[in-house]
């Protein structure tokens, strides 16, 4: 979850909008650009290609350490499930899609057009049971009776897959499956949005701080969802002060 920790909670700014909120705009863009790299390196490399266009933010993206995730499989990998992108029918192995959307700034919000054909990281794309707007991001079945010994090329060929609930391979096999971004304009909308923005509650809220106690001083509780809050550089002090509805509260400062 990326706060903007600025005081225009409702939207973000455009870098390219003049405006005369300059630290706004600066603070908002600057939340925008690291939701992009969290959702860039969540991504399996394979299909990174259709979901960001070259763009100057990018230019560095090099650089990052590659997370490595169980999600993240390379073309010889096979397990059950897998990460694909609703490609045209006419696909080729080595294409990008970019072409194929309409939408200029994102592939997963582009193309009217629907397909079964999926890209999985393979050597050719394969077919779903169902068809799904070109440029849209899912996650893939392989099916009950998947063996990675049994796939060979001729068997893939054959093979339809299922698109699932990007949470079932964690359900399903314990997979760590990767995160979500989400963006909000202020520190009370993510307690207040709850897990994953359904309003279900939080157990247990825990913030980070060089003035905080420490975690093994805490009471020990059971929980399920938890939620860790990790400050800027002037700490969770800053985004509290920022935010109407915590300094409404008297959340400031040392009691926050």
């Amino acid at each position: 979850i990326v706060n903007s920790s600025s005081n225009n909670s409702n939207n973000f700014a455009d870098p390219n909008r003049r405006s005369n909120h300059s630290s706004i705009q600066l603070q908002s863009s600057s939340s925008q650009f690291l939701a992009l790299l969290l959702r860039y390196l969540d991504t399996p490399q394979y299909l990174r290609k259709h979901l960001f266009p070259r763009e100057d933010r990018l230019r560095f993206v090099g650089l990052l350490p590659p997370l490595d995730a169980p999600h993240h499989l390379r073309i010889h990998e096979l397990v059950r499930f897998r990460e694909g992108v609703v490609v045209p029918p006419s696909f080729r192995f080595g294409d990008s899609i970019q072409n194929e959307v309409t939408d200029n700034h994102s592939a997963a919000t582009g193309s009217t057009s629907s397909s079964k054909m999926v890209d999985v990281g393979l050597k050719h794309a394969m077919r779903m049971t169902r068809k799904l707007r070109i440029g849209t991001q899912v996650t893939v079945d392989f099916g009950e009776d998947f063996s990675a010994s049994l796939m060979t090329p001729r068997v893939l060929n054959n093979v339809v897959l299922q698109p699932v609930e990007r949470h079932t391979p964690r359900a399903r096999m314990g997979l760590y499956w990767g995160y979500a971004v989400r963006e909000v304009g202020c520190l009370s909308d993510v307690i207040a949005h709850g897990v994953r923005g359904t309003h279900v509650a939080f157990d247990v809220v825990l913030g980070t701080s060089e003035r905080g106690k420490s975690v093994y001083e805490l009471e020990q509780r059971v929980f399920k969802n938890v939620l860790v809050v990790f400050g800027g550089v002037q700490g969770l002090e800053h985004s509290a002060d920022s935010d109407p509805s915590l300094v409404k509260r008297g959340i400031v400062g040392s009691r926050v």
